[in-house]
Parts: C-alpha cells; sequence; structure tokens
C-alpha cells in the first residue's frame, strides 16, 4: 500500500461553452494504493484544491474525471473524495527526492549530414501550364504541361518553356507559347478571341507576385 500524488494543472480556457472534463488515468497505481490529487485552477493567482482518493474508490476503475467551473472542481461518475489542506496532503505524501546540482553530463550530438539537392528530391520538378496562341496571337489550346504541348504542337519540350519566357513566336509556326499564372484568376480560357498581348496585359504583376502555378 502506498501513497501516490498527481498535479494537474489547468490551463486558461480559449473557446467558449460547456468546459471538457479532465480525465487522470491510475495505470500507475497498485491494489490497495490511495490517491493524493492536487489541481491547479490557477497558477498566476495559487488556487489550487486538493483531494484524497481511498483505495475502495478506485477500484475496478482504469480513470477517474472531473470538471473546473469558476474556481471550483466537481468529480464526475459519483465519486466524492475528500478534500483537504494543502498542509495535510504535503506530510501524507512522500518527500521529493532531492534535486541534483550541476551540470547534466553530456553526450556528443551526432553529426548531421544534409543533402544539396534535398531541395529538389523534395518538391520534385516543376510541372508548368501551357498556353498556345496562332500565328496571328489568338488563343488555339491549353495545356496541362509543357510536354503535352510539344506532344500537340511536335516542337521540342526545351524549347517550348524557352519560348514560354522570351514571349516570342516559334520561327517554324509562328505561334505563341504562355506559362500559366495562378493569380490571373479573370482569364476565360474559353474565349476565343483571347490574344497573346490581351493575356500579357492581364498577367502584369510585381515582381513578387509573380509565380507560376506548378
Amino acid at each position: 500500500m502506498a501513497i501516490i500524488g498527481e498535479q494537474i494543472i489547468l490551463r486558461k480556457r480559449r473557446s467558449k461553452g460547456e468546459p471538457q472534463p479532465n480525465r487522470i488515468k491510475l495505470d500507475k497505481l497498485q491494489a490497495g494504493d490511495e490517491l493524493i490529487v492536487e489541481i491547479v485552477v490557477d497558477k498566476k493567482n495559487d488556487v489550487r484544491h486538493w483531494f484524497h482518493f481511498l483505495p475502495e474508490m478506485l477500484e475496478k476503475r482504469q480513470s477517474i474525471s472531473f470538471r473546473a467551473s469558476n474556481g471550483e472542481v466537481y468529480w464526475l461518475s459519483g465519486l466524492h473524495p475528500k478534500p483537504m489542506l494543502e498542509s495535510m496532503a504535503r506530510r501524507l505524501l512522500p518527500a521529493p527526492e532531492p534535486k541534483r546540482r550541476g551540470r547534466k553530463p553530456t553526450t556528443a550530438k551526432p553529426i548531421k549530414m544534409t543533402d544539396p539537392n534535398w531541395r529538389k528530391r523534395k518538391r520534385g520538378p516543376k510541372v508548368m501550364k501551357v498556353l498556345i496562341f496562332d500565328s496571328d496571337g489568338r488563343l488555339m489550346a491549353f495545356c496541362p504541361t509543357a510536354e503535352r504541348a510539344a506532344a500537340l504542337t511536335n516542337i521540342r519540350q526545351e524549347a517550348i518553356v524557352r519560348l514560354c519566357k522570351t514571349k516570342r513566336p516559334s520561327f517554324d509556326t509562328g505561334w505563341s507559347f504562355r506559362h500559366w499564372w495562378r493569380k490571373t484568376q479573370d482569364v476565360d480560357l474559353t474565349d476565343s478571341t483571347l490574344t497573346a498581348v490581351r493575356y500579357d496585359e492581364m498577367c502584369r504583376r510585381k515582381p513578387s507576385d509573380e509565380q507560376p502555378s506548378e
């Protein structure tokens, strides 16, 4: 038979409504053990409550629950522990072990190896959506990837990516290519009258805003 101490420090509630019950597990207790619970309702103002549970109160229980409201503690499931003063609780509880002074022995930390290509491996290759404009500058097609645009136009993928950056038409076909900018919400991809010039005007943003979608 032993007297076990348990301290519960309640945090200040931020949400409104009925407070949720607090649960204390009894897995540390053996048969015949007594339990003294210290509940710190308000640590700043030193508002505490002490309760004493006899062994017969804890039989066949895996946990005990309580609610705290307006500085008071209410036990659930028909529990009626004995309230007690702090002086009595300190007298019954075993004396705490003295703290060791001095620095704790330090152990060498393992050297952390950093992969120089971790960003590329984590994010993976960028997938850029591509708009295709005909030789007159009108919207002709919208492709989910540059690879799809290359298969559709029979132009190398690397060349399409370069034409998207330079905004120059293809020398062989006269077609123009643009990357899809996610912040351009007012673009109607079903509008056959949309031109590359008007699309460029819609995409004018500050340098910090010019981030292509992935």
